[in-house]
């Protein structure tokens, strides 16, 4: 009897083989790219000054994931040198950003004070959520809704 079941790559290989294959092709041929990963090892400046010289003059570059992710040394650079049109950013690699943020100052850069995707619906849905972690944690379970970076942390107990 053949195996038909399909192999689930772990995320290693997964982040590996997007970053390797499918992520060069994508900022060559984006006239947008939009950032929502989460923080990990391999994400962490997963969008360099290589992956930014891929980008297209007229692109522009969204991240609302982690700042981390885009390095802001390489973005600066290629903002200023006009070498891609522009960036919206909702996160940044310090929270809040120093106001001596390069980046901070360009005439071609979107900000926005890591709210971009909120809504009434959303903060109450989060401040709900929120309760029944402190709930969870106080009856000694572990909590539903984790920021992903924190994910692996054991509970104190």
């Amino acid at each position: 009897m053949r195996n038909t079941q399909r192999h689930c790559p772990t995320p290693h290989t997964f982040w590996a083989t997007f970053k390797a294959r499918l992520l060069p092709k994508l900022l060559r041929t984006s006239d947008i790219v939009t950032c929502y990963v989460p923080l990990t090892s391999l994400t962490r400046h997963m969008i360099n000054a290589t992956t930014l010289a891929m980008l297209q003059p007229h692109a522009v570059l969204i991240n609302c994931s982690r700042g981390p992710v885009i390095d802001f040394a390489a973005l600066h650079d290629v903002l200023s040198n006009g070498r891609i049109a522009g960036a919206g950013l909702d996160v940044f690699p310090a929270e809040p950003p120093s106001p001596s943020e390069p980046v901070l100052s360009l005439d071609n850069v979107v900000l926005t004070p890591h709210l971009a995707g909120s809504s009434r619906e959303t903060r109450v849905k989060q401040t709900r959520n929120a309760f029944d972690n402190v709930l969870r944690v106080d009856r000694g379970e572990r909590p539903l809704w984790v920021v992903p970076e924190l994910r692996d942390m054991t509970m104190r107990q």
